[in-house]
């Protein structure tokens, strides 16, 4: 158990024999001039050439400083995005196995590229995993699409935090006109004028693909969102129904009066909660299914094989 521990939280630098993040990073920058002098079709084919190179007995490990380094060329010229160094650390950490923890708007999903690049190099395709529906489809089309199955890796994205906030922001800007609210069964739905008037906001902050409805199928966790912010914002009352403590939205028992630290609303409403008291947004508690870790990570292969 020590062992794993060591291996998940320690840094890299500081095991023994293994080559320091900044050193790497160092390495992968000078490679940058170089490959910028690449046309198109000399860059693309260098995947053909790593491919070669395992094929021929060289490790991931051996192929992370050029593939990292092409990774980053790539997004520049297709996405106008280039990788800073501290995304290369991030990058690095992934292909160790180790957690890279990164803040909303930091950049995970670019980050998620570099690993998913050459963990692929394998041919045996990369699972990015993340519990949003809406932004995995996004991300997918921004970044590309990789095999799904089988797969010898996978990296964990987190939901997407400061997307609560941002339809938080949209829930403010409703008149009384824009919604209805019944009291008794604690719900909230939007009039037609208010639908129309979300979906122009959703639409316009590129939240919901252009040319959808808010009511689509593939819109559905969008609305989601709006209707728990909804909820929060007229049904949920603080000091009442709950109370900001800490930096925390804490349950108040309706029939008690007594707070009921340690319990959230489910689906999304505590989320909610939390972003219309503009506090951190934590993560919805929510078991879809469950596995021990034991007879799970043995399916991808032995990048978490200790």
């Amino acid at each position: 158990m020590l062992s794993m521990a060591k291996r998940v939280f320690w840094p890299y630098s500081y095991r023994s024999g293994g080559a320091s993040f900044h050193k790497i990073v160092k390495n992968i920058n000078a490679m940058e001039e170089g490959l910028s002098a690449l046309s198109d079709s000399e860059l693309a084919s260098k995947t053909s050439h790593f491919k070669e190179l395992l094929a021929s007995g060289q490790t991931l490990d051996d192929l992370l400083v050029p593939a990292f380094a092409v990774v980053r060329e790539a997004a520049r010229r297709v996405l106008n995005m280039r990788h800073f160094d501290v995304q290369l650390i991030g990058g690095i950490a992934l292909h160790r196995c180790m957690i890279a923890e990164m803040k909303t708007g930091e950049g995970k999903t670019l980050v998620a590229t570099l690993a998913a690049y050459l963990g692929a190099l394998e041919g045996a395709g990369v699972h990015v995993v993340t519990v949003n529906d809406y932004l995995a489809r996004r991300d997918s089309e921004w970044m590309g699409n990789t095999r799904q199955e089988p797969a010898n890796y996978f990296w964990p994205v987190e939901r997407d935090s400061a997307l609560y906030g941002r339809v938080d922001s949209l829930v403010r800007a409703l008149t009384p006109e824009d919604y209805e609210v019944e009291e008794k069964n604690r719900s909230a739905f939007l009039t037609e004028e208010g639908a129309v008037k979300v979906e122009k906001m959703l639409l316009s902050k590129g939240l919901i693909p252009a040319g959808s409805s808010l009511y689509d199928t593939e819109n559905i966790v969008m609305m989601h969102y709006v209707s728990q912010a909804l909820r929060a914002h007229k049904l949920f009352a603080v000091n009442k129904d709950y109370i900001v403590k800490n930096g925390n939205v804490v349950i108040i028992d309706e029939f008690t009066g007594r707070m009921m630290e340690g319990r959230r609303y489910s689906d999304g409403l505590h989320q909610a909660l939390e972003a219309k008291e503009r506090l951190d947004v934590n993560s919805e508690n929510q078991t879809l299914a469950s596995t021990t870790f034991q007879n799970y990570f043995p399916h991808y292969g032995a990048a978490f094989q200790e």
